[in-house]
Order: C-alpha cells, then structure tokens, then sequence
C-alpha cells in the first residue's frame, strides 16, 4: 500500500532523495488545495441551507387546514389549525331566526365576503352543533401560538406587528382576515377595510363591556396614539357596548 501512495506522486520513479522530497512537498501543496476547496463548499452549503430555513417563513411548514358545512344553510367554510385549536378561516354567514344581526352597510352583496355583523348575544348562541364562540383565552392562546404576548404598544414588545402580518390573508397562519368594519350602537356601519373585529364570548371584569380580537391596518400609517405602531396590529381588548355589530369566527369544540 506504501509503495503505490508513492507511485502516484511527481518524478517518484525516479531521481535522487531531494528529487523525491520535493515531489512529495508539491503532492502534499495540492492535496491540502483541494481540501481547502472541499472545505470552502461544505461551508457554503451549509450556510446556505440555514438562510432557506429562517428566511421569512420560508421554512415554516404550511398549516393543518379543512372544511366544515353548516347543516343549517349548506354553507362550507374554510377551517384552519392554530396552535390547540381548530377554527373557522372565514366569517360567519349564518342568517339566525332571531337576534339583532346585520350586512354591512345593509348590502346583502357584503355577506358573501365578509359574512354578517352580530351583536354580542346573537353571536353567543348563533354557533351550530360542535362549534362556539371563543373566550378572551381561546383568542389568547390562539394568538399565543403566533408568537404574540401580552404587550400593549409597539415599544413595549412588538407583537401586535408581528400578529397581524400573520392572520391577514397571505400571511401564512391560514387565518385570513378580512378588514370587514362594524356597526356602531346608532346603526353607522364603519371601518370597513380599515379593521376586524371579532366577538370573545368573556365579558370583561366590569361585567358591562365585551372584549374582542381586533385587527388594526392603520391605513397610511398613521398612528391611533402617540405610543402606537405605524404598522397594523393584531391585540385582544375590552372593546366595548355588546350592542355594536361585529364579524364572528367560531372554534370547534
């Protein structure tokens, strides 16, 4: 084995030791070449694996998504896995017998999009069979599992960007929102494409107002605040009169 390393070196069938040495320095240059080459690849490769699987999501697997048909109407939704949770990637669309509910701007054309507005005690018992109207920690975890936290504004966490870019469509959770307004207690619609709001279940601890899951676009990137974001945001918030109209998105139980 000794013999035919040696063969394959420069000159090593002939001339003196000197020779033989300096062809066996010239061997040991190249191969230790070659290696630097090898090494240099490796590294690249490596490096560039590592930028594929952080880059913006790109390696973030696609979510756990389904359908579900409400047997009331045969309307199909479109239902999505967020953290524990399963439920609707679309407004409800449901016409109740009975409750206050309304399509925005009294335009049955909007239903279709963005679903009805309810208030707050419809929205408590407007679910079919095997699904509810989440409470203020569904939502919570919900949004947990999107990286968000318990900030209030940009400059104490974050998050609330972070959220939103997430649950508008094309932000990869499969949430979907769309920015479909409201309907104030003196019958205004407002808002549309400027935010969402979801109906909680949980009154808050003054036992008067609900809270909601609410999206903000800030359009333009203007500020609500002095202390707020330019960008949209996603928070969950004591939101106010039960009598106002919002979207609902129900989560299986």
């Amino acid at each position: 084995m000794v013999h035919e390393q040696r063969s394959c070196l420069p000159f090593a069938g002939g001339g003196g030791p000197a020779t033989r040495r300096r062809g066996a320095a010239e061997w040991r240059g190249r191969a230790a070449g070659v290696l630097a080459v090898v090494v240099l690849i490796f590294a690249s490769s490596c490096a560039s694996s590592r930028v594929n699987v952080n880059s913006g999501g790109q390696g973030r697997p696609a979510p756990e998504t389904g359908s579900f048909t409400d047997p009331r109407n045969g309307r199909t939704y479109r239902t999505v896995r967020i953290g524990g949770h399963w439920l609707m990637a679309e407004n409800l669309a449901y016409r109740p017998e009975s409750g206050n509910f309304w399509a925005y701007d009294d335009n049955q054309e909007n239903v279709k999009t963005y679903g009805y507005l309810y208030d707050w005690e419809t929205a408590n018992r407007v679910a079919p069979p095997g699904w509810h109207l989440p409470t203020y920690r569904e939502w919570r975890e919900m949004r947990a599992a999107l990286g968000g936290k318990r900030d209030v504004y940009k400059y104490l966490g974050g998050t609330m960007e972070k959220v939103y870019r997430q649950v508008v469509p094309g932000g990869g959770s499969g949430f979907d929102a769309l920015l479909g307004g409201r309907r104030t207690p003196r019958g205004r619609f407002v808002e549309m494409g400027e935010r969402a709001y979801f109906w909680s279940a949980t009154i808050d601890s003054s036992g008067e107002d609900a809270t909601s899951f609410e999206l903000d676009s800030k359009p333009g990137g203007v500020r609500r605040s002095p202390f707020d974001s330019r960008e949209g945001t996603a928070i969950i918030s004591k939101y106010g009169p039960p009598t106002d109209g919002l979207s609902v998105r129900l989560f299986r139980d």
